[in-house]
């Protein structure tokens, strides 16, 4: 396993050594492991990384009990479970299901950001239903976009629809 030829004396040492140092991590019994067997690379560096994957080979196949990791493996996605699929008897709460038309939802609120010159400046909320010109009026009444506005002239208002508007000066 690993390239390294286990026996059973082999696995009995490391039995040993988790009942003898139960505060040890993984790392540091496969760092003891790799210093006692002496299990190095074609370089003459030890193989750390090989002695850490071998122990948890050995955890799979239950020959060997290892300490809970400290941490995650570092890698968010690997070994990541997909997420469930929820059951609607299970869930707590269900809501009733809205009935009629998406007018009836009104007021819906949309919240815009405004920008002077390309750069963020600010953010307005208006309602979903409103026009290009009652869009510009909010953001030009806004009282920050206002005070940074003082002394400059408006040359064009850009609106683009639910999601932005830009004022060049």
């Amino acid at each position: 396993m690993q390239g390294r030829l286990l026996t059973e004396a082999d696995l009995n040492v490391i039995r040993h050594l988790r009942q003898e140092h139960p505060q040890w991590s993984r790392r540091q019994l496969a760092d003891h492991l790799v210093q006692q067997w002496q299990w190095c690379n074609e370089a003459g560096r030890l193989k750390d990384m090989a002695t850490r994957t071998l122990l948890l080979k050995l955890q799979a196949r239950g020959l060997i009990d290892l300490p809970p990791p400290l941490k995650g493996n570092g890698n968010g996605q690997r070994r990541a479970r997909p997420p469930s699929l929820a059951q609607p008897e299970l869930l707590p709460f269900q809501p009733e299901p809205i009935v009629g038309p998406l007018s009836a939802l009104q007021p819906l609120v949309l919240e815009l950001v405004v920008q002077i010159n390309g750069k963020l400046r600010g953010k307005i909320s208006v309602a979903a239903a409103a026009s290009n010109p009652e869009i510009e009026a909010i953001a030009l009444g806004d009282d920050h976009i206002t005070h940074l506005l003082e002394g400059q002239t408006v040359k064009k208002i850009i609106v683009v629809p639910k999601k932005l508007v830009n004022i060049v000066v």
